[in-house]
């Protein structure tokens, strides 16, 4: 029920943004959490950094503190 609830947050995240506000990496972009800190530590307490089924929007929204960094 949980992962329901993850995704049902994320798709309605990523659903009503702006075509223009959505994150489109570059490379001069810098490996960051877009989730914020303290949302993206929750994510990666609950596993959800580990999950292949979300890996994509883990990678997206949580990439330093999942540590999908690349160097």
């Amino acid at each position: 029920m949980r992962v329901l609830a993850f995704f049902l947050f994320l798709f309605s995240f990523a659903a009503f943004q702006p075509a223009s506000s959505r994150f489109v990496p570059t490379k001069n972009d810098t490996c960051s959490d877009r989730s914020g800190e303290k949302v993206c530590a929750w994510y990666h307490d609950q596993g959800y950094c580990s999950n292949e089924s979300i890996h994509a929007v883990m990678e997206e929204t949580c990439s330093k503190t999942c540590g999908f960094c690349k160097p």
